[in-house]
């Protein structure tokens, strides 16, 4: 087997988990190494990291993009994954990527199924969709999970990495440079192939920083084209409320929830609401206004039993 693919993790604080990361990507048959960026951590990550299997890069604590270029620097692979320190790889994963392309494709992902740090599923349905999306697909929604993605390492020397200046979304920002570069160069595959932990914290997050971070990544790709943005507009700001209104649900904040939903409705009243995950986001908000919350959590894993049964 051909050991084409390089794996950077970047991770910060990340013990107890970052060694089961490591070990994932050592067990893909593709992968030529493992690049750990412990981004000035001040637990035993590097430590784990090493001990695992991987080389270990330590920085100081400059945040993810940075953390993934200074990886980015160092790699060798074809090609180059991403993953996080929390996540990991099932058998096959890469590999099945690798199948997937062809000459014209620059960049190829598989779907993640979310579970807690436990291990335990948290009910959501996997993340990521088949098929080659488009700018403005991408724009009005993010489909592509981080760690589910194996992208051509010649990209970046013709994009440049991760944008550091962001506070959030830099992958995001990323794949709309990417999509605008090459049309129609990235494909998803229905595989469900990368396990995403959640830890504690993790979707409690501030949506008024991730909204702030929304803005700014707009406003780069609108400096970049302005006319490719301008018909997906009012449904990306639409997108990017509900994105944040699961956010505050999933933190317990039911009003907060409520509140970006109806926000992101009046954006583009007709798209969200053809949407069906639209009126299921909105039994399980509504249920967290109005209910105790015994009832509302048995409500949540009976409307999520149905969905996942769909």
């Amino acid at each position: 087997m051909l050991k084409r693919i390089s794996v950077v993790i970047a991770a910060y604080q990340a013990a107890g988990m970052v060694g089961d990361a490591v070990r994932s990507a050592l067990a893909q048959p593709e992968v030529c190494e493992v690049l750990v960026v412990d981004d000035g951590s001040t637990d035993a990550t590097g430590a784990e990291a090493a001990e695992a299997g991987a080389r270990v890069i330590r920085t100081e604590n400059r945040g993810v993009a940075a953390a993934r270029n200074r990886g980015l620097a160092e790699v060798r692979g074809e090609w180059v994954a991403f993953l996080d320190a929390d996540d990991y790889w099932l058998a096959g994963a890469l590999g099945g990527r690798l199948a997937a392309s062809d000459e014209s494709t620059v960049g190829v992902f598989a779907r993640a199924r979310f579970v807690d740090a436990a291990g335990s599923p948290l009910g959501r349905v996997p993340f990521g969709r088949a098929g080659r999306p488009t700018f403005g697909e991408l724009l009005m929604e993010d489909t592509i999970p981080t760690p589910g993605i194996i992208l051509r390492r010649r990209v970046f020397a013709e994009l440049g990495g991760f944008d550091e200046e962001l506070t959030q979304g830099s992958d995001h920002e990323f794949w709309l440079r990417l999509a605008l570069r090459y049309p129609g160069g990235l494909l998803g595959i229905e595989t469900v192939d990368t396990v995403c932990r959640r830890r504690a914290g993790q979707v409690t997050a501030n949506v008024a920083k991730f909204l702030r971070a929304w803005e700014e990544i707009l406003a780069k790709v609108e400096r970049l084209d302005t006319a490719a943005v301008a018909p997906y507009r009012t449904r990306a700001e639409a997108n990017a409320r509900r994105v944040a209104s699961v956010s505050a649900y999933e933190g317990g904040r039911g009003g907060e929830a409520l509140r970006l939903l109806v926000e992101g409705i009046r954006w583009a009243p007709g798209w969200l609401l053809a949407d069906g995950r639209t009126w299921w986001q909105l039994g399980a908000v509504v249920s967290l206004v109005v209910l105790p919350a015994g009832g509302q959590r048995r409500l949540a894993r009976w409307m999520m039993g149905i969905r996942r049964a769909g």
